[in-house]
């Protein structure tokens, strides 16, 4: 719970009057606190908890980003970046999705990897990376050469940038025709 004082819930309201202002005033409870859970958009944008816009996107008629989009402006570090490279043979090598956090304080810039695949020479996947964005969890998974998995890894990232994390979840090793070898659990 967000307690309002009733100087910011009040310099929010200009130009409400009357009857619309003592409804948007009574946001509050009656202990002056604002149910960040319960709340609506409009109420968490007048206590200014909230101050993005609000944008509705309709895709049965597609979508145009250039043109549809009335959303904030992204940031210059948002964009995503993916390598390809092939084994001479034409087959996939390695791909491999990141973006580029910039320089924070003493700290450099850094490119937080997102998705990551290495391949054989064959075509067949063999280490599969996924670290999803806004995403505390990194998976690694690596593949025999018949494709059934050869193990399993889940851990917790402390530090997107450093990519200080620990073990986290179910670690698991398995035989080539697929049954599990050895399993351990982690915190």
């Amino acid at each position: 719970l967000i307690t309002c004082t009733p100087s910011l819930v009040g310099a929010s309201m200009a130009g409400y009057s009357g009857k619309a202002r003592e409804d948007k005033i009574a946001l509050a409870g009656a202990n002056g606190a604002l149910d960040l859970q319960r709340s609506t958009l409009e109420e968490l944008q007048l206590a200014r908890i909230y101050t993005r816009h609000k944008t509705e996107v309709c895709l049965a008629t597609g979508y145009n980003s250039e043109e549809d989009d009335d959303t904030d402006e992204d940031e210059p570090d948002g964009e995503m970046f993916t390598e390809r490279y092939f084994h001479e043979n034409g087959a996939p090598k390695y791909f491999r999705t990141w973006m580029k956090l910039p320089a924070k304080g003493s700290l450099p810039a850094a490119e937080r990897v997102i998705e990551e695949k290495h391949f054989d020479v064959g075509g067949v996947c063999r280490i599969d990376v996924h670290f999803a964005l806004g995403q505390p969890y990194l998976s690694r998974k690596h593949f025999y050469e018949n494709q059934r998995m050869k193990s399993e890894k889940l851990f917790f990232v402390e530090d997107e940038r450093t990519m200080k994390c620990r073990k986290a979840g179910h670690w698991r090793d398995y035989y080539d025709g697929g049954q599990i070898k050895s399993e351990i659990q982690y915190d």
